[in-house]
């Protein structure tokens, strides 16, 4: 068998290529999806239709790499529906006919994980029978290779569910039979989800003008759905009778200038580019409106908190020079705006102030529009696969080279506490102290890449009045872009195999210098569970 290839058919088997060796398939966490079914459909001539459920019954090695395999039914010959979609023949539209069917039926019988339907996971016999191989096993297969996008990715959207799916998979078919294209081709997750958001593609209805069709209208209709529309798109049904409707569109395809064809899809693209950049820019510049508000909407309240619950606001009165420069960066961890500035004498670190501010107004704003948590970068390795929580703060957090903690106490104007002595007596007016602070800062995710912020900050401290204040701040960084995409995939490979979290930490920690230390993975995993106890299980060790 070639290692390369997703399915293998041999005889009456199958092998689905689960892009793994036995041993780290052995210490993953799919062993459970093994008992996971699948469906084997056969459609009668009468419009009913036998289904049955199915699944993998056994594991066999090649060449090192493990596959999953299971019986079929004998004396046929079995094809995926990739293979022959791909022909783009007769034969590919009687397929896709037959496999519509077959998943319509699935669902009305209520089977779990029906609206399941990927081209490369979907065998068709030669006298009809449909098999949808058992969905987690065929998706965790498909997403190990370099070729994710194409056999999956592209012919679904994540964000419909039930009939709605269905019909956008079969959409993307028809799309992919008449153009020979697929409507959202990008292989970067990220972009594709924003092309689809902004109907980055070309109509059939703009490429077909002179083709008037139920099935174009309702293909269109399905590869432009949002979540929010699919209930109303749902209203929209293909053709009972799709083959011969599919088979009449091909052949008035077949009769119109080529040249005619590509003039509309360069004038569409044409406009279409201008519309998307204008929209994408007006809607970059809305957010930042948007954040300017919020964040007058903050300065305001924060104001008014000042006046009429002063007493309430942190002081670090009564610390040490070094305790003040742990409780300012205590701030900028947990995006305390009043601790930094209770840290800071007038100015001192006005810049770096709002920059944490701004983080700060970034952070709840995705909390309330799309319902992603900001955890300190330490807690977020133990919990990485969590899409809704990202990583925004310090870690390797050094003074004068030696590692500290940010786990400092810090009062409040009213607890009045007692100045900080030195050698039993008040540091002098004006005296000073000046420390080298470094660490990482994580600073969110851009265009699928976390932004890692590596930072060098020399801090003054004079001693005014009662306390230890920021009078200097002088700071250098480098910036570090990393894929989000591959990191995960990095680390969860490991973590997966078995591994714990501190040792993949350590053994990346070569590749990626700005990875926690393990002693604060340690302290993470620990404050972690003090938070959310249910997570017990679910941690890895």
């Amino acid at each position: 068998m070639n290692t390369d290839t997703l399915i293998t058919i041999n005889d009456e088997h199958i092998f689905l290529n689960m892009r793994m060796t036995p041993r780290n398939f052995a210490q993953s966490r799919l062993l459970p999806f093994l008992e996971e079914s699948g469906y084997l459909i056969n459609l009668n001539h009468d419009g009913s239709a036998d289904t049955c459920e199915w699944k993998f019954s056994e594991t066999a090695e090649n060449n090192g790499i493990l596959y999953v395999t299971g019986t079929l039914p004998a004396s046929e010959s079995w094809k995926d529906l990739l293979t022959v979609l791909q022909q783009r023949d007769s034969a590919s539209i009687s397929a896709l006919s037959t496999v519509y069917a077959a998943s319509c039926h699935a669902a009305e019988s209520g089977f779990a994980n029906a609206s399941f339907f990927s081209p490369a996971c979907t065998l068709l016999s030669e006298s009809g029978k449909v098999l949808f191989l058992p969905r987690s096993l065929s998706e965790q297969a498909v997403r190990g290779g370099k070729d994710a996008a194409f056999l999956l990715g592209c012919w679904q959207n994540p964000k419909l569910t039930d009939r709605a799916a269905v019909n956008y998979t079969l959409s993307v078919c028809v799309y992919y039979l008449l153009t020979g294209e697929l409507p959202y081709p990008e292989t970067d997750n990220e972009k594709r989800e924003n092309d689809r958001y902004d109907r980055v593609y070309l109509p059939l209805t703009v490429l077909y003008s002179q083709i008037h069709s139920q099935l174009i209208e309702t293909a269109d209709a399905y590869l432009i759905c949002k979540p929010s529309e699919q209930n109303i798109v749902q209203r929209r049904t293909f053709p009972d009778d799709m083959s011969s409707e599919l088979r009449q569109i091909q052949t008035e395809i077949s009769q119109t200038d080529a040249a005619l064809i590509a003039q509309r899809k360069n004038d569409y693209r044409r406009r279409q580019t201008a519309a998307v950049k204008k929209k994408r820019l007006i809607r970059m510049y809305s957010g930042a409106i948007t954040a300017a508000f919020i964040i007058a909407a903050i300065i305001f309240a924060f104001a008014a908190s000042i006046v009429s619950g002063k007493k309430n606001l942190p002081t670090v009165q009564g610390l040490s020079a070094i305790q003040v420069v742990q409780a300012f960066y205590k701030g900028v961890q947990e995006l305390d705006t009043s601790l930094m500035q209770a840290a800071v004498y007038k100015n001192a670190a006005k810049n770096y102030c709002d920059y944490i501010s701004t983080m700060y107004v970034t952070a709840k704003m995705r909390q309330s529009v799309e319902n992603i948590s900001s955890i300190p970068p330490a807690q977020w390795l133990w919990v990485l696969q969590n899409p809704k929580m990202l990583p925004f703060g310090i870690c390797r957090f050094c003074i004068n080279g030696i590692p500290q903690t940010l786990d400092i106490t810090v009062q409040t104007i009213r607890d009045n506490p007692e100045p900080v002595k030195q050698k039993n007596a008040v540091p002098g007016a004006n005296q000073t102290e000046t420390y080298s602070v470094s660490y990482n800062y994580f600073a969110g995710i851009s265009e699928g890449n976390y932004i890692i912020r590596s930072a060098r900050d020399t801090v003054t401290l004079s001693f005014i009045e009662k306390s230890w204040l920021i009078t200097d701040f002088e700071q250098t960084t480098d910036d570090i872009q990393v894929p989000s995409d591959s990191f995960i995939h990095e680390f969860a490979q490991l973590t997966d195999s078995g591994i714990s979290v501190t040792e993949t930490a350590d053994t990346l920690r070569t590749t990626y210098d700005w990875l926690p230390s393990r002693e604060e993975l340690t302290q993470a995993k620990t404050d972690l569970l003090g938070r959310y106890p249910l997570l017990q299980k679910e941690l890895p060790l």
